[in-house]
């Protein structure tokens, strides 16, 4: 069998917190922000390993509705596009988060409110079997 180079891919991690490296670029750069030298050079990173999903993100949230339009929402800019197409997906996926983590608390709640009912011998026969 020849030898192959397919270990040397870019993950799919590494190619998600470079994307969202370049976008924290470009978003810094339309708002006349300086761009630190650690994102920059993520940014031009294959083998990004460092995470700006939160720094991105809390950067959006910080945005003008002017600097929305124009940063974001200018469909003729195709990082522009690229920078709503992440946001979109990146909202999405918060809320999914948001909305499971409401879910565990509120099963624990209840679990807690069934404990509470129960026998310390009850308690220990159910722990034995899980």
């Amino acid at each position: 069998m020849p030898c192959d180079s397919e270990y040397l891919r870019q993950t799919n991690w590494e190619a998600e917190r470079q994307h969202a490296a370049q976008l924290l670029v470009y978003l810094l750069e339309s708002i006349d922000q300086p761009v630190p030298d650690e994102v920059a050079e993520t940014a031009r990173t294959y083998y990004a390993t460092k995470d700006y999903v939160s720094a991105l993100c809390s950067a959006i949230s910080g945005l003008t509705p002017a600097e929305l339009d124009r940063v974001m929402y200018d469909g003729r800019n195709p990082m522009a596009r690229k920078l709503a197409d992440w946001w979109e997906k990146h909202v999405t996926a918060d809320r999914e988060r948001e909305l499971a983590e409401a879910k565990q608390a509120e099963d624990d709640r209840l679990a807690k409110l069934a404990e509470a009912k129960l026998t310390p011998e009850e308690l220990a026969a159910i722990r034995r079997r899980a």
